[in-house]
């Protein structure tokens, strides 16, 4: 997909109604096929991450509005209501394609136009890029089934969203979701369907559980040459996962205590000509290297060391990357499996936050599923050593940097909105410089494994939007893909950098700190105001301010212009 332009008509934080911003140009298709992610850019407060929050709260909507499995809590009018939205009257539009399994060209795309106002249900048009057919028309509140699974096939497969800090505020419709997809789960282990592989939901948030299943995901299906910016020594040097154990415990919903297992749900067939399946335990059993069930605690466990044996056994039973995180992530999601109904209703009727901690959810000793001992290889030195070592050894930067590149990596192909907020605050000034360059090398690389699509479909299919503060993200970001946010009063004002005269492609860091951020100073402005102060100083005579002024601080230009001031007073 490809988001062409929000505007809000009512206030959503310091979004005023009125508000608007403009992403891709409708009729510039061919760039819409490179790799150009959206840079939110502003300074703190100004209201940048609000429009990651009103976009998840318009897809979350969005979503329960089509969905055919919600939660009963979520039936009440008082909890959800199609014409009540968090983002209560906007016009969202953005392109897809009329066809996900086709290429990527101008006459198999649709221009979608979601419009709702206030205290109305929204409506869905969709209408060729190019072509004089008549637009198709949806009323979600009041549509039909058959008509209702349309309009769901025209929003993005899969809406993620990753922040580097705790962000509350834009994980609270992902959060939601996921008490939406234990319903759905619930459900069809009441009605004993089989074969189930992910929820209806689109919303993923990625937190540190959801990322360690992401990388095992694209460490198990993806090959050297597309993991290649993972593995390099500059970056993580991570060369492949070692080992990793599984522990699952096999828990029945309260109401479903005289059902089956509802790891039953995750049959899988073993072999695409054969009608026999095979459950979760079963295929587990099958490829993992040794397997136990400890009485004491009442879990499973299964020990993999990893070989190429094992990712084939991988991609046997689960056939891509992304499926088998489907069922990672189904299991993580399980965890909330304590959370009592009332409970429930209260995080689906909030618009408060409800992050991890904030309810009642199992400790590591009581969930249904995490991993443990998560061993990979690591390059150590530029002579090629190596190193075992746990995931959580890692550091910040690099943990962001793995939440980031698998993220992008493994929706490679998927029609994805990517909400990254602020994804660099932990890397060094080398990896900002190199960040976008890399997201770009990985997709292109990734590209190769894709047999039906060419690096312009999978381009095409995803939009990536980051807020960010680094000069050196935006120097790599065209002008026209710079959205400079800006507060006038209490409102938010979104306007492009091209629009404003400012070239940000290529541009020094420096000259991005004066235009975009409104700052020219290139050192603390505690050192500054002491330097300063050495060259007023009238005790002293002007060699002494000079050798004083050389010998406490480093090069800078405010030095110079310091030792300027000194020498001609």
């Amino acid at each position: 997909m490809k988001l062409l332009s929000l505007k809000i008509q009512s206030q959503f934080r310091s979004l005023a109604p009125g508000f608007e911003v403009k992403f891709h140009q409708q009729d510039n298709f061919e760039a819409m096929t490179q790799f150009n992610p959206f840079c939110l850019v502003g300074l703190n407060g100004c209201g940048k991450s609000n429009i990651l929050e009103a976009l998840s709260q318009i897809f979350y909507h969005l979503e329960l509005c089509v969905g055919k499995h919600l939660p009963s809590a979520l039936r009440e009018k008082n909890i959800f209501d199609s014409r009540k939205c968090a983002v209560d009257a906007f016009t969202l539009k953005y392109l897809t394609l009329g066809n996900r399994k086709a290429e990527a060209n101008e006459q198999n795309v649709v221009v979608i136009t979601i419009e709702k106002n206030a205290s109305e249900a929204p409506m869905m048009s969709v209408m060729p890029l190019y072509g004089a057919a008549p637009a198709m028309r949806f009323n979600l509140e009041e549509s039909p089934v058959g008509i209702t699974s349309m309009a769901k096939s025209f929003l993005p497969q899969y809406v993620v969203a990753y922040s580097s800090g705790e962000n509350e505020t834009l994980s609270i419709p992902f959060i939601k979701s996921r008490f939406i997809h234990l319903f759905e789960f619930r459900e069809n282990v009441v009605n004993d369907v089989v074969d189930y592989s992910s929820p209806e939901n689109s919303l993923i948030y990625v937190d540190s559980n959801m990322s360690q299943a992401i990388l095992l995901c694209c460490l198990l299906f993806e090959d050297k040459d597309t993991l290649k910016s993972l593995a390099a020594f500059g970056y993580t040097g991570i060369l492949r996962i070692k080992k990793f154990r599984m522990h699952l415990r096999e828990e029945f919903f309260e109401e479903d205590k005289n059902k089956n297992s509802y790891f039953q749900l995750f049959k899988r067939k073993s072999n695409g000509n054969e009608v026999s399946v095979k459950g979760l335990f079963e295929i587990l059993k099958d490829i993992s290297t040794l397997s136990w069930y400890d009485i004491e605690d009442g879990a499973y466990y299964f020990d993999f060391w990893v070989n190429d044996a094992t990712k084939d056994a991988f991609k046997y039973y689960f056939h891509t990357a992304m499926d088998c995180f489907q069922v990672f992530r189904l299991l993580y999601e399980l965890n909330n499996y304590a959370v009592k109904l009332e409970k429930q209703k209260e995080i689906f009727g909030s618009t408060g936050v409800y992050t991890d901690g904030k309810f009642g959810v199992p400790g590591s000793d009581d969930d249904v599923f995490h991993f443990l001992d998560f061993y990979l290889v690591k390059q150590v030195d530029e002579q090629g050593g190596e190193k075992e070592l746990l995931l959580k050894e890692f550091s910040d930067g690099e943990h962001q940097f793995i939440h980031t590149m698998a993220i992008c990596l493994l929706l490679k192909d998927s029609d994805s909105l990517i909400l990254l907020d602020e994804p660099e605050t932990h890397f060094n000034p080398s990896w900002r410089s190199h960040f976008v360059s890399i997201l770009d090398k990985t997709l292109k690389n990734a590209c190769s494994n894709i047999k039906q699509h060419d690096s312009r479909y999978v381009n095409f299919m995803k939009d990536i939007l980051i807020t960010t503060h680094s000069p050196f993200i935006i120097s790599d970001s065209r002008a026209d893909h710079v959205i400079v946010v800006t507060k006038e009063g209490d409102h938010a004002k979104a306007e492009k950098a091209s629009a404003m005269g400012i070239n940000t492609y290529g541009a020094s860091t420096s000259f991005i700190q004066t235009k975009i951020f409104g700052s020219t100073d290139t050192i603390g402005e505690k050192a500054y105001r002491e330097m300063k102060s050495i060259g007023m100083q009238t005790d002293k005579d002007k060699q002494q301010k000079l050798n004083e002024v050389n010998r406490k601080f480093g090069e800078s230009l405010e030095k110079l212009m310091v030792l300027s001031e000194i020498n001609e007073g």
